[in-house]
């Protein structure tokens, strides 16, 4: 799922979803345009989203297929 999925699947807004995984709104607005965050930061949104968003959540299938 998708990060903006999984945020209004919940409706929280990005400041809530900043609250969720520590960081600040900007950074919450950069990954819902396509940042991909480090690999720390992607297990601990795995985590606080209970799962709803995996790693593989972050990499379009298309560019896999490049």
């Amino acid at each position: 799922m998708k990060l903006s999925d999984f945020m209004a699947s919940r409706g929280l807004k990005d400041e809530g979803m900043a609250e969720l995984i520590g960081c600040g709104r900007p950074y919450i607005v950069k990954l819902r345009a396509g940042k991909i965050p480090s690999p720390e930061m992607i297990a601990i949104i795995r985590e606080k989203t209970n799962g709803a968003v995996q790693p593989n959540d972050w990499f379009d299938s298309q560019d896999e297929a490049a």
